[in-house]
C-alpha cells in the first residue's frame, strides 16, 4: 500500500524537482545556444513561454506541435498508448511517417513522462534544428508531468 504524503512534504518534494527540472533545461538551452543566433533563441525562450501560459495537456502537446513547426518544415505529434503508436496531430506529416523509410532529414525526439515515452515529436524537410527541437520536446514533457501530478493531486497548476 502506498504511503500519502503530508502537504509539506509534498510542496517541497515538487518544488525540489522542478527546480531539478528548471536546471536540467537551463543546462541544455545552454549547449544549444551556439548552434542558434541570438534571434532563434528568443524565439526559442517565446516558445517555452507560450508552453507555460498552456492550459491543458492537449495544449502542452498543440504548443510543442506549433513551436516545432519553426524549426522544421513538416512535423507532427504521436501518441504513445498501449503499446502503440498512433497519429494526433501533423503538419505535413504523412501519417506512416514513423514507419517510413524514404524521408531524408526526418528527426524524432520522445515526450518522456514519468520515465515513459508517451508522444514522438516528429520533424522533417530543410535542416531540422535538432537541439532547439529536443530542448521543446524535454520542456514539454517536464510541462505535461507537472501538470499530470497537479492534476492527480487535484491541485491548482501554477
Amino acid at each position: 500500500m502506498a504511503s500519502i504524503v503530508s502537504g509539506d512534504r509534498f510542496d517541497d518534494a515538487l518544488d525540489r524537482a522542478l527546480a531539478d527540472a528548471r536546471a536540467s533545461l537551463e543546462s541544455d538551452l545552454r549547449a544549444v545556444t551556439h548552434e542558434l543566433s541570438d534571434a532563434a533563441v528568443t524565439a526559442l525562450a517565446s516558445s517555452a513561454e507560450a508552453l507555460d501560459r498552456a492550459a491543458s495537456l492537449a495544449d502542452v502537446l498543440r504548443g510543442l506541435l506549433d513551436a516545432a513547426s519553426g524549426y522544421a518544415d513538416r512535423v507532427g505529434v504521436f501518441l504513445v498508448r498501449d503499446g502503440g503508436v498512433r497519429p494526433w496531430r501533423l503538419n505535413g506529416v504523412d501519417e506512416h511517417a514513423l514507419s517510413s523509410t524514404q524521408v531524408d532529414h526526418a528527426t524524432t525526439f520522445p515526450v518522456v513522462v514519468g520515465g515513459q515515452t508517451v508522444a514522438i515529436l516528429y520533424a522533417e524537410g530543410g535542416a531540422p534544428r535538432a537541439g532547439a527541437l529536443d530542448v521543446l520536446t524535454r520542456y514539454a514533457g517536464r510541462l505535461l508531468e507537472s501538470r499530470t501530478l497537479h492534476l492527480a493531486l487535484g491541485i491548482a497548476a501554477p
